[in-house]
C-alpha cells in the first residue's frame, strides 16, 4: 500500500466499519476487486442481506463554483455474503439499482443538497456536525440513512457521497460578447417520496407527497 493510502475495512457479521492505513492490519481482509469505485452509498439490507452500494460510473454534467457536478450512471451492490441469492432479493436489488442510475446527482466538493443561501446560513450558525459539512440539509440527502453503520462506527464523513434526486442542467453561451452560464437545478425532498398514488396528502410532520 501507497504510504498515505486509507482503506475502509468493513466486518461481515456484524458492520463495524473502520478506516485504516498500516498494511499489517490487511494481511486477513478480503480486497473489493470491482473496477473502479466513485463514492460509496451506503450499505443496504434487503431480506435481511446486507449490500455495499457503491458507485461505479459517473459523468460530469456541470459546475457550480468551479467544482464538477455529477451525475450517476451505473450503480453496484455488492454482496456481503457469499453464495446464490433468492430470485425476489435478486428482483429487489434490480429495482434499487435501477431507482439510484435514474436522476441522482453529486458532487465531490459542493453540497448539492441545499441553495448557497442555506449553505452560507448553515455556516454563519457555526454548526458543529461534521456530516453537514458535506450535506447540510438532510431534506435532500436521500442515501443518510444508508450511513447509520458509518455514523455508528464514528466513520470520517469524507468517506459519504451524498446524493441527490432531482435535475441538474447547464448551458453556456455568448450574448453580446459576453459568456453567460445559466444553471437549473431542482431537488426532490426524500420525505414522503414515491408513487402518488401511495403517497398522498400530508403528514403529523408536516410533509407532502412530491
Amino acid at each position: 500500500m501507497t504510504e498515505g493510502v486509507q482503506t475502509i475495512v468493513i466486518r461481515r457479521d456484524d458492520l463495524q466499519i473502520k478506516v485504516v492505513t498500516d498494511d499489517t492490519l490487511l494481511s486477513s481482509v478480503t480486497r473489493i476487486n470491482e473496477g473502479a469505485i466513485m463514492g460509496v452509498i451506503g450499505i443496504m439490507n434487503v431480506q435481511g442481506l446486507n449490500f455495499l452500494a457503491v458507485i461505479s460510473g459517473c459523468e460530469v454534467v456541470g459546475q457550480l463554483s468551479k467544482v464538477n457536478i455529477n451525475k450517476v450512471a451505473t450503480v453496484r451492490l455488492l454482496a456481503f455474503q457469499e453464495g446464490a441469492l433468492d430470485f425476489k432479493v435478486v428482483e429487489m436489488l434490480n429495482a434499487a439499482k435501477q431507482m439510484l442510475e435514474d436522476g441522482f446527482y453529486f458532487s465531490y466538493g459542493y453540497d448539492v443538497t441545499c441553495s448557497r443561501q442555506r449553505r452560507v446560513k448553515w455556516m454563519q450558525s457555526q454548526n458543529k456536525d461534521a456530516a453537514g459539512l458535506i450535506a447540510c440539509d438532510d431534506n435532500y440527502f436521500w442515501n443518510h440513512a444508508l450511513y447509520a453503520d458509518f455514523i455508528k462506527s464514528k466513520v470520517d464523513p469524507k468517506w459519504f457521497t451524498p446524493l441527490m434526486q432531482g435535475y441538474f442542467g447547464q448551458v453556456k453561451d455568448v450574448i453580446n460578447g459576453r459568456s453567460v452560464s445559466v444553471t437549473l437545478l431542482t431537488r426532490r425532498m426524500h420525505r414522503k417520496s414515491g408513487s402518488q398514488k401511495i403517497n398522498r396528502g400530508i403528514d403529523d410532520l408536516g410533509f407532502v407527497g412530491n
